[in-house]
C-alpha cells in the first residue's frame, strides 16, 4: 500500500510517506516544493 501512495503523492522515501500519514497528507508542499529532510509547517520548508 505505501509503493501506491507513493506513487500518486510522487514521495520517494519511506519516512516521507510517514510523514504526510503525520500531516494527513494536507501539506501539499512537503512533497512539492520542500527538498528532502524538509517538511511544510506553515507554508514554509523547514528542516526536520
Amino acid at each position: 500500500m505505501l509503493k501506491n501512495i507513493e506513487k500518486l503523492k510522487g514521495v520517494k522515501t519511506i519516512a516521507q510517506s510517514e510523514q504526510l500519514k503525520v500531516n494527513g497528507g494536507m501539506n501539499a508542499c512537503f512533497f512539492i516544493s520542500c527538498r528532502p529532510g524538509t517538511v511544510c509547517i506553515d507554508g514554509r520548508c523547514v528542516d526536520c
